[in-house]
């Protein structure tokens, strides 16, 4: 019994020529083919983001208010956010209130050239707010939460902010 063979349309072969699969499919081209295949297919959501991440991250923080659920600077520091209030408007004015205090600061987003959404925050000088005062990378944006990390003063330390909606 001799290899197997697949006749094909006479358009496609000499005629009275079979074809010899062994010499048509080598394992290593079907090992390479299946490979690009799968790598044009990955989607690398860093190198890829969609112009409109920045919007998308604008329109979640514009609806309702925000709470700092986690926020590590050299240390755990969220209970210094406890009891505050956070509302993100359309003019891209912040306000973060506690109690009766209301501290108004700025806010806006940017989808950078090195492919990641930035959220930059200001609240001035008021304590302990200032502490949110960086350009915050996007780390991930869920409906009800968002994850922030903002690389600090040259040292390698990573801090990071995560906002959930109340």
């Amino acid at each position: 019994m001799g290899p197997p063979s697949v006749t094909l349309p006479k358009a496609l072969l000499l005629p009275g020529k079979n074809l010899d699969m062994k010499r048509f499919l080598h394992p290593p081209l079907l090992v390479l083919a299946a490979i690009l295949s799968t790598a044009s297919m990955c989607d690398n959501e860093d190198d890829n983001m969609d112009k409109d991440d920045s919007k998308a991250i604008e329109t979640s923080l514009g609806q309702g208010s925000w709470k700092v659920a986690y926020f590590f600077d050299k240390a755990d520091g969220t209970s210094v956010f406890e009891g505050y209030s956070f509302l993100f408007n359309d003019d891209d004015v912040a306000i973060a209130t506690k109690n009766s205090l209301s501290v108004q600061g700025s806010w806006d987003t940017e989808d950078s050239s090195q492919g990641n959404t930035k959220l930059y925050l200001d609240f001035g000088a008021a304590s302990p707010l200032e502490e949110l005062n960086e350009a915050w990378i996007v780390v991930e944006s869920l409906t009800a939460r968002i994850t922030l990390e903002h690389e600090s003063g040259g040292n390698g330390d990573t801090d990071t902010l995560i906002l959930e909606r109340k």
